[in-house]
């Protein structure tokens, strides 16, 4: 019993990493990250993680490189009241 007695106790701080205004801020930063890398790069490709299954059956993880649409070139014509400008 001494050895608890000399323990001593605080209360717990929780950490803000479940706030979900701060969750939705680094995801917000991320995605910004990433367009910057794909502005500034032209040899960047993002990837994603699929799933796989071979013949036997297993499954193994593949990284393919995401889809993606430079839209910084795409928005040079636009159509207004269906003339090109």
């Amino acid at each position: 019993m001494a050895l608890l007695n000399s323990y001593k106790l605080r209360l717990y701080e929780r950490t803000n990493r479940n706030n979900s205004f701060l969750k939705r801020r680094r995801k917000l930063i991320a995605k910004i990250d990433e367009q910057i890398l794909l502005a500034t790069d032209s040899n960047y490709k993002p990837t994603k993680i699929k799933w796989v299954h071979n013949e036997d059956g297993t499954e193994r993880k593949l990284e393919i490189p995401k889809r993606i649409i430079r839209w910084w070139c795409v928005c040079r014509q636009t159509n207004v009241d269906s003339k090109l400008i």
